[in-house]
C-alpha cells in the first residue's frame, strides 16, 4: 500500500498559496485604478485661423453647476488640462481674462455655458478636440 509522507499535503498548500501571492502582488489582483486621461484642444475660428487675440483668456468645463477644470489659452488656440477629467459630459465656455477687454468680434454668447454651445464628452482615452467660434456679426 502505498502513502504519502506526513506534511507532504500541507507543504503543498502552502506553496500554492505562496505562489498565489507572489503572482497578485507582481501582477496585481482586481480591477485596475481608473487613471482620468489628459483632454488637450484648440479654438479657432471658423474659418480655421488662430484666435491670437484671445490669448490669457480660460476654457472652462463645468459638470452639474459646478466648474471642474480650466486651461489657460495659448496665442495659436491651444489648451491642455492640468487634471484629466473623468469620463462623463461637460458644458464648456470660453471665460474672459481677468481685467482684459472682449476683443473685436468675439461674441459673448462663448463666456457663458447656457450659451456657448460646446460640450465635451470625455472618454476613456486621450482626447484631443476643436471648437470653432463664429466671429459675432457673421
Amino acid at each position: 500500500m502505498f502513502t504519502t509522507p506526513v506534511g507532504w499535503r500541507e507543504h503543498s498548500l502552502v506553496w500554492g498559496l505562496l505562489t498565489a501571492l507572489l503572482g497578485c502582488s507582481l501582477t496585481g489582483c482586481g480591477e485596475p485604478k481608473y487613471q482620468p486621461l489628459p483632454v488637450e484642444g484648440v479654438i479657432l475660428w471658423q474659418d480655421g485661423t488662430e484666435p491670437r487675440e484671445l490669448e490669457g483668456r480660460w476654457v472652462e468645463f463645468e459638470a452639474n453647476g459646478t466648474v471642474v477644470a480650466k486651461a489657460g489659452l495659448v496665442a495659436d488656440g491651444t489648451f491642455r488640462l492640468d487634471t484629466p477629467l473623468p469620463p462623463g459630459t461637460y458644458r464648456v465656455r470660453i471665460a474672459p481674462a481677468p481685467g482684459a477687454p472682449r476683443p473685436p468680434g468675439f461674441d459673448p454668447r462663448y463666456e457663458s455655458f447656457d450659451t456657448s454651445g460646446f460640450t465635451l464628452t470625455a472618454a476613456s482615452e486621450p482626447q484631443r478636440v476643436t471648437f470653432y467660434l463664429k466671429k459675432r456679426g457673421r
